[in-house]
């Protein structure tokens, strides 16, 4: 017998259909954007973590130049050793009836340029004992006596807004040869004006400690506390006082090399220049 199951309440294959469960209307499904509150929130959880952020990568960025600094000053200080090695004990520029070329005597602000009549100029020396080339009529630039921090501090603090790509670090005042104020030692390294001849290591020796007497150093206004308020004297040199750093470099520390060789970087607060 046949049973006709539209007859008796069989499942329509059109009801079966309409009968599957239905996914959630449009007007009920979750939009999976940002509410503009949760947008705002997200943006202030950027905020603070940059602002907490930056401080701390600037000051890593400071510390790195700190420490590339302390490495070339080392190799400055190597550099010294050997001609002083080869000069029989004499600071450059060397003894004055062995040195052909003149003055005599560094100058005491200094800039990492060199070529054959920078000769009041410590780059002049050190060159041949830094692995570039001998002074010729070029000049060239002896770049670990440009401490990177000074660079980036470039030209805001100068007063003459100074940018050293323009003449290749011709007027970079950025370090000293040492100023410590002791008459019986005077000028190690020969001072002009004064028509004092540099000293050998041995001399100086003989009258202060070489571990805690500095032959070279990191150099700006603040040394002597002069701002552009309070404009160092002449006696920097009127020609170089625009271009010497206002602010130390490394805003906390400066970087000496003493006459025993090693490098320490010393307080601002610690005036060594006196």
């Amino acid at each position: 017998m046949r049973i006709d199951l539209r007859q008796t309440g069989g499942i329509n294959a059109n009801d079966a259909r309409n009968q599957r469960p239905r996914g959630p209307s449009p007007a009920t499904r979750h939009s999976p954007a940002f509410t503009l509150i949760e947008l705002l929130v997200v943006i202030a959880v950027i905020g603070i973590l940059a602002a907490l952020l930056l401080p701390v990568l600037a000051s890593a960025k400071r510390k790195a130049y700190q420490i590339q600094c302390v490495s070339n000053y080392k190799q400055v200080g190597m550099a010294l050793h050997m001609f002083i090695d080869d000069n029989d004990d004499w600071l450059p520029p060397g003894a004055s009836e062995d040195n052909s070329v003149a003055p005599a005597s560094l100058d005491l602000t200094e800039m990492p340029d060199y070529n054959t009549s920078l000769t009041n100029y410590l780059p002049y020396y050190l060159a041949p004992y830094l692995s570039l080339p001998a002074p010729a009529a070029n000049t060239n630039v002896v770049k670990v006596l440009v401490c990177p921090a000074y660079d980036h501090t470039l030209p805001g603090n100068t007063q003459a807004g100074y940018n050293p790509n323009r003449d290749n670090y011709a007027y970079a005042f950025c370090y000293s040869m040492t100023r410590v104020n002791n008459p019986d030692l005077g000028y190690p390294f020969g001072k002009k004006n004064q028509e004092e001849q540099p000293l050998r290591l041995s001399q100086v020796a003989a009258i202060v400690s070489l571990s805690e007497t500095w032959a070279v150093a990191d150099f700006d206004w603040a040394t002597g506390s002069y701002s552009l308020d309070n404009l160092p004297p002449d006696n920097l040199g009127v020609d170089k006082i625009p271009y010497i750093p206002i602010q130390p470099a490394h805003r906390t520390v400066r970087n000496f090399l003493f006459f025993d060789f090693h490098v320490e970087a010393k307080p601002v607060s610690e005036n060594y220049f006196n």
